[in-house]
């Protein structure tokens, strides 16, 4: 059984790569955090409007019912 071999150290790459990749990653980081805001909010949007989850089907009102003047 043979160890496996040792990466090359991560000097080769130049500093502008890595100021790429980092912006790259932080790119894509912001994209998943306003995606899953936008997701968020489209599924409070239909449980508050095109959901039967908070409809209304009944209003019963108790009192003394009122004279007409």
């Amino acid at each position: 059984m043979s160890a496996d071999p040792v990466p090359p150290p991560r000097s080769h790459r130049s500093a502008l790569q890595v100021r790429r990749q980092a912006r790259l990653r932080r790119r894509r980081r912001r994209l998943g955090w306003t995606a899953a805001a936008v997701g968020l909010l489209l599924v409070i949007g239909w449980v508050f409007y095109l959901s039967p989850f908070l409809t209304v089907s009944r209003v019963n009102v108790e009192g003394a019912p009122r004279g007409h003047r």
